[in-house]
């Protein structure tokens, strides 16, 4: 499905041939392979399951038709541009706040849907490539589920742990601090969405995955060991440098976090 949205299919077109791919796939492999009441079964599954999403696409062409017919649209994107300022960076703090508050009362497809209708077009106007406007503000309403006050999955896990919910979620945080900044990163650089020449995407990728394991080791202190201070800043700072879109700043970094991952 991804590969044809890539080619330019149209989502339901792609959507279409992903979904037919699936027995498709499985009946390569006898452990895989379905009979016809396996088949239907899962047809059936799939369709109940999907009730949930529909119900909450079916509310939000409601919500579509108001925005449009009023202009409400609009006029939420402009609000936000003149809060801005007209400063790119600080809309995307304006826009990663709402989408988190957003996402902390109602589930993250919702979320989303409101947040594509209302807070997309303003990034969109600012422009920002489409493709990662959209996956900007799903990326935060997902990371709602971990984010202080309410923090629906710290709950569980505290739970499975028998630990506070406020240091659990508050740890989740703290360990998924690179999962923070990184749409950032790829709303400035989009080759980590995979647009781009593939040896612009296979560099970014690889500087991301180093930058990644470097500023989560940092944050915990740990990397084969305990980490000493100087080695937490040599690779904090190396890891920011590595997600910058800027070649040469790349190489700065990863020249000063490999040797303490080697």
């Amino acid at each position: 499905m991804i590969v044809l949205l890539l080619l330019h299919f149209t989502v339901t077109r792609a959507a279409f041939w992903g979904c037919l791919s699936i027995p498709l796939a499985s009946a390569l492999r006898k452990s895989t392979r379905m009979g016809w009441e396996k088949l239907l079964s899962s047809l059936r599954e799939g369709a109940l399951s999907a009730i949930s999403v529909v119900a909450i696409l079916s509310t939000a062409s409601i919500v579509v038709g108001v925005v449009n017919f009023t202009g409400l649209g609009l006029m939420v994107s402009s609000i936000l541009i003149n809060l801005s300022g007209g400063n790119l960076f600080l809309l995307l703090v304006l826009t990663m706040i709402a989408s988190i508050i957003l996402g902390m009362g109602i589930p993250p497809v919702a979320a989303y849907i409101v947040l594509a209708i209302l807070v997309v077009p303003a990034l969109t106007q600012m422009g920002i490539w489409p493709f990662a406007a959209h996956m900007f503000v799903f990326y935060f309403s997902v990371l709602a589920e971990i984010s202080p006050p309410v923090a629906p999955n710290a709950y569980v896990a505290s739970g499975i742990a028998k630990a506070s919910i406020v240091r659990t979620a508050f740890t989740a945080m703290r360990i998924a601090f690179p999962v923070i900044i990184f749409p950032y990163v790829f709303v400035y650089n989009n080759s980590l969405l995979l647009r781009g020449d593939i040896l612009a995407v296979m560099v970014s990728i690889l500087f991301s995955v180093v930058s990644v394991i470097s500023i989560a080791c940092a944050w915990e202190r740990y990397l084969w060991g305990k980490l000493r201070i100087w080695q937490v800043v040599v690779l904090f700072a190396g890891g920011i440098l590595l997600i910058f879109p800027v070649f040469k700043v790349n190489v700065i970094g990863l020249l000063m976090v490999l040797p303490l991952i080697l």
